[in-house]
């Protein structure tokens, strides 16, 4: 996010242009008034843009104007079509682009979110549009066949300056998502579209040049139910903090999603009082949670893997996750098990309390996918079958398995002690033995 520009602070400029916010390649003229001792926005153009455009061999020339609004400014740039023989200025010389320029980029666009959208889920919906909205701007105007790699190149580079002017993007490893959806979008233009003049523009280099220089946090994963019972105590400490915990006992031991786990309806449950062993919990549904203005979080049918599961993922229920459900429920109830009026609690909120709770708590974890890391490795380090794994995460491949499935720091010190113990077992037999003769 750009910075929002203080008018009251002398710059040592009378003359200024600041970024816009929400609007790449578009600063505002700023005129500093010493009588009032602020900068102020005089009359006239006071937008300037600068946009990318297309001469006849492909290349592209970047272009500036001036402009009374904003809207104006994004239309002048986003407007990169050269149908009948409009000219485009480069800079340097007018060129005559060619008549035949093909399927515009955003036409495809629409015709594969047409297509491909109703068989994903809502969530990843939410979350290409979220990509498209942020990333794309720079391409939706051009023609598919100006989309070139020398194109590509310089959409990196958008990309890259746009982040280095944010203040909230330090994390950012690579532009990996982005260059993976504008493929698919090509890829589907190549398939569908009998196009000659087209040539797949992704190369190599692109896939090299989206990750940056950055190095992964190494963001600890290995919860321990020790550590886990010191978080619940924290947890159970908070505003509504009795129903945060049982919930927070069921994802951990359960090894589930936040969505799973906030999904969950008392019909989810089948307690069974005589053998409690043989109680057991089904997956069926989810909380979808769309990140996106002030919409509101939903129950929905199915769960994230769900095609592999059948649409229904049963798991005997442990011990723990018995007596935590069991100290909410009364004789009749149903419904949604954790949430208010009906309605699931905002993942903000959980977020926010789950943190909380693990700093008041000492412990280096945050957010909430750290509980399905930590079941899967308690019930792994216990048993060390990777199977077993496999069946509580509901996991379809067994590589995502292995991303939870992790031995614990200490297991290797673990078995080399084994081996001491072992040794020292062995001597004191041959001690014995001597000792005898």
């Amino acid at each position: 996010m750009t910075p929002k520009f203080n008018t009251k602070e002398y710059k040592g400029k009378a003359r200024i242009y600041s970024p816009v916010p929400k609007a790449p390649r578009v600063s505002r003229l700023w005129n500093w008034d010493e009588a009032k001792r602020e900068y102020r926005i005089p009359v006239g153009n006071t937008y300037y843009a600068a946009k990318y455009q297309i001469n006849r061999s492909g290349n592209r020339k970047r272009s500036y104007q001036s402009f009374p609004t904003l809207e104006e400014a994004r239309n002048w740039q986003n407007d990169n079509t050269v149908g009948t023989n409009e000219i485009v200025s480069t800079g340097l010389v007018a060129i005559t682009t060619p008549i035949d320029v093909g399927p515009m980029f955003r036409d495809i666009l629409n015709e594969w979110r047409r297509r491909r959208f109703p068989h994903m889920a809502y969530s990843t919906q939410v979350q290409y549009d979220k990509v498209l909205r942020l990333h794309f701007h720079s391409l939706i105007g051009l023609p598919v066949r100006a989309i070139t790699p020398q194109r590509i190149d310089l959409w990196m580079d958008e990309l890259k300056a746009e982040m280095d002017a944010s203040t909230k993007r330090l994390t950012r490893l690579s532009f990996d998502h982005e260059l993976s959806l504008l493929s698919t979008i090509l890829s589907y233009y190549q398939n569908y579209y009998d196009d000659s003049l087209f040539q797949f523009p992704i190369k190599q280099r692109h896939k090299d040049a989206c990750r940056l220089n950055r190095r992964k946090a190494n963001t600890p994963k290995d919860l321990s139910e020790e550590e886990f019972l010191k978080f619940r105590t924290e947890l159970l400490a908070r505003k509504n903090g009795r129903a945060l915990a049982v919930m927070a006992t069921v994802q951990y031991f359960q090894a589930l999603r936040i969505s799973e786990a906030a999904g969950l309806y008392w019909e989810d449950i089948h307690f069974d009082w005589t053998s409690p062993c043989n109680s057991r919990i089904k997956i069926v549904r989810s909380v979808c949670y769309p990140h996106r203005g002030n919409e509101e979080a939903f129950v929905k049918g199915g769960f994230k893997n769900s095609g592999s599961n059948s649409g229904v993922k049963e798991q005997p229920m442990f011990p723990e996750v018995f007596e935590a459900l069991k100290s909410l429920y009364t004789d009749g109830c149903s419904g949604l098990i954790f949430g208010r009026n009906e309605k699931p609690l905002p993942y903000r909120v959980i977020q926010c309390h789950y943190n909380r709770s693990f700093k008041k708590a000492g412990l280096p974890y945050t957010g909430t996918h750290v509980m399905r890391h930590g079941g899967c490795r308690r019930v792994f380090n216990e048993n060390g079958e990777l199977n077993i794994a496999q069946q509580l995460l509901g996991n379809s491949d067994l590589k995502t398995t292995l991303v939870y499935a992790k031995r614990q720091a200490s297991a290797l010190t673990k078995v080399v002690h084994g081996y001491w113990e072992k040794k020292a077992s062995l001597l004191a037999g041959a001690c014995s033995e001597v000792s005898k003769n």
